[in-house]
């Protein structure tokens, strides 16, 4: 046998083991496929089982959604055209219509009242040519809401009185101290829930609460208010955590 069909006969044997390499290298292409085609149907529904639960909790959370919905253009199916009137206007805007009865002036008499009166001078109700007298004729009335801010200093004076006998008594009597939700504040409950509504339920800013106590004549520093915010915190720790174990038990989120 010459040289030329050893050197065929190694060729031979090399290609098939090359193709017996990529058969195997196909096989465990394939089976890593199957795997990983298995895995991504998995996943897919891990994600749709999220997705629904994320909706579920939002619907809880924050209720319908208030966002107005983009203009269809002319031809689009629309699904909630059947909400619409039968002749096929659109359904009216918010608010009172142009033209209704409105509901009139509101009432404010609960307010605290201070009345006024404006008068002509006495000597100007008489006829300037034969002198007699005007006579009462009705009166003409209006209202006016006005908004004061009164900033007031409390001085707590309590006297103190000394035994004039000598009885086995209390040689000393004093009243009571004045009750403080912070012990050695200087601010009233009244005003600490003043500053609790400002800051928490109009959301105003700890400076802006400052600026306006200046502009009132009380100029406290911004860390004054910090101190009183962390002293109510505790004070309100118990009724927050009643708050949350409340909001834990109920059957659904409550809205912020």
């Amino acid at each position: 046998m010459g040289s030329g069909d050893l050197g065929g006969g190694s060729d031979v044997e090399f290609w098939r083991a090359q193709a017996e390499r990529w058969r195997a290298e196909a096989e465990r292409l394939a089976a890593d496929d199957v795997v990983l085609r298995a895995r991504v149907v998995d996943l897919e529904g891990q994600v749709g089982a999220l997705t629904e639960k994320v909706s579920v909790l939002a619907k809880l959370a924050f209720g319908k959604s208030s966002e107005k919905k983009a203009k269809q253009a002319p031809g689009e199916d629309d699904p909630t055209a059947a909400q619409d009137g039968q002749d096929g206007q659109e359904k009216p805007g918010r608010g009172q219509r142009r033209g209704s009865r409105g509901h009139g002036r509101r009432d404010y008499s609960h307010l605290p009242t201070r009345e006024e009166i404006h008068d002509v001078p006495e000597g100007e109700r008489v006829c300037p040519r034969c002198g007699a007298g005007y006579a009462p004729f009705g009166q003409e009335c209006c209202e006016q809401i006005d908004w004061q801010v009164a900033l007031t200093r409390i001085v707590h004076r309590r006297p103190t009185y000394r035994r004039t006998c000598r009885c086995p008594v209390r040689g000393v009597l004093v009243a009571p101290p004045v009750p403080k939700a912070i012990g050695k504040g200087r601010f009233t409950t009244g005003f600490l829930a003043r500053l609790l509504c400002e800051k928490f339920v109009l959301g105003r800013p700890a400076h802006r609460i400052v600026a306006a106590l200046a502009h009132d004549g009380l100029h406290v520093a911004e860390g004054t208010l910090v101190g009183v915010f962390a002293a109510c915190s505790q004070l309100l720790a118990p009724l927050a955590g009643l708050i949350t174990e409340r909001n834990a038990a109920a059957g659904h989120l409550p809205r912020r």
